[in-house]
């Protein structure tokens, strides 16, 4: 809002359109596209999504932490295993949001209700007072 304000004002003052317009000042968002190598080193040990022009090591999709950037070539870390891009083969790169480091993971769904219990499952405190309990298979 700040910005959009400090802009809005310059353009008032220079008023380098004529006519009248709508500002408007977004940000990227939080699964930002990355265009850049510059963009993919500002976000090393960041997730990403990668859409390649030509398969790398048979992928032309990956998904994994950026661990390097040299010059024009971005190493990508998915699952353990490592994938070096030259960047004019990216088609398309975004980040991969941390939704629960952000706070804004969603719950993981309660048990459905009225559901049954699978078979040998109890509910703690579910046994009748003074009746044998058995003790779970190892």
């Amino acid at each position: 809002e700040a910005v959009s304000r400090e802009l809005s004002a310059q353009l008032d003052v220079n008023d380098p359109i004529s006519g009248r317009y709508t500002l408007e000042v977004s940000s990227p968002g939080i699964d930002r596209p990355l265009f850049t190598p510059a963009q993919f080193a500002r976000f090393i040990g960041e997730k990403a999504k990668l859409s390649l022009n030509l398969p790398v090591e048979g992928r032309r999709r990956l998904q994994g932490a950026i661990r390097a950037v040299d010059g024009d070539r971005i190493t990508i870390d998915q699952d353990g295993v490592e994938f070096v891009v030259v960047h004019d083969n990216v088609q398309k790169a975004r980040i991969v949001p941390d939704y629960a480091a952000l706070g804004l993971a969603p719950e993981k769904p309660a048990g459905k209700a009225g559901a049954k219990p699978k078979p040998g499952a109890s509910k703690a405190g579910s046994a009748k007072p003074g009746a044998p309990r058995r003790k779970p298979n190892k």
